[in-house]
C-alpha cells in the first residue's frame, strides 16, 4: 500500500504543481502586495516517526504575526490574516507549495496534518494517543480536514487522523482525494 500510495503522490503532486502553478504565482503577488514579507515561508513542523521537517507554505499572515505571543493555533477571527487571507486558506491556495513537500517525500497528499513541534509537545500531553499520528506520512488533505477544516477541536481531529492511521488502505485514500473537492467548497462557504 504504501509504495502505491508513494507513486500516485509523485503522479499527482506532479500534476498539480503544474496545473496550481499559475494560481499560485497569482496568489504569492497578492500576498505580496497586500503585507510586506515574503510570501513563501517555511515552517517547521514534525512529519513521519516525529522527524522534524520544514513545511512550505504561502503566507496568509502579516509578517512576524507571532512576534510578542508566541505560536497559537488559528481561529475564525484571527486578526493576523493578510487582506484575503481567510479565502485563501478556505480555498486551500495557501497549502499549494506543500506539493513541494509532498514531491519530497515528505508528506502525502492524504494523511494527518503536519502540526508545528510546539503544538505537538502541547497536544501530546493533553490527548494520550497523539503521536500515533507519526505513525504515517503527514497529508495534504485527510480525514480530519474532510470532516470539519482548520477549525475542527483537537481532540475530534484525533479521532479521524487515528481512523486514518489505524488503516491507511488505497480506498481511504482514493476516498480522501475524492472528497477534498466537497471539503473546500464547504469551508469556502464558512469563510
Amino acid at each position: 500500500m504504501i509504495k502505491a500510495t508513494r507513486i500516485l503522490d509523485i503522479a499527482f503532486a506532479g500534476a498539480l504543481i503544474v496545473l496550481a502553478a499559475p494560481i499560485a504565482m497569482l496568489a504569492s503577488l497578492f500576498v505580496i502586495m497586500s503585507s510586506s514579507g515574503a510570501p513563501i515561508l517555511l515552517q517547521p513542523r514534525i512529519g513521519l516517526n516525529g522527524k522534524p521537517f520544514k513545511l512550505f507554505k504561502l503566507r496568509t499572515m502579516i509578517e512576524d504575526a507571532e512576534a510578542g505571543v508566541g505560536p497559537r493555533l488559528a481561529s475564525t477571527d484571527d486578526e493576523r490574516l493578510v487582506r484575503g487571507g481567510r479565502l485563501l486558506r478556505a480555498l486551500h491556495i495557501d497549502e499549494l507549495p506543500q506539493l513541494l513537500n509532498v514531491l519530497r517525500g515528505e508528506m502525502s497528499l492524504v494523511g494527518p496534518r503536519p502540526e508545528r513541534p510546539e503544538f505537538v509537545t502541547a497536544l501530546s500531553e493533553q490527548l494520550d494517543d497523539y503521536p500515533r499520528r507519526h505513525d504515517v506520512r503527514p497529508g495534504l488533505t485527510g480525514s480530519a480536514q474532510i470532516a470539519g477544516g482548520y477549525y475542527m477541536a483537537p481532540k475530534l481531529k484525533l479521532k479521524h487522523d487515528l481512523a486514518y492511521c489505524d488503516e491507511p488502505a488505497l480506498r481511504h485514500y482514493l476516498h480522501a482525494l475524492i472528497s477534498t473537492p466537497k471539503a473546500i467548497v464547504r469551508d469556502v462557504r464558512l469563510a
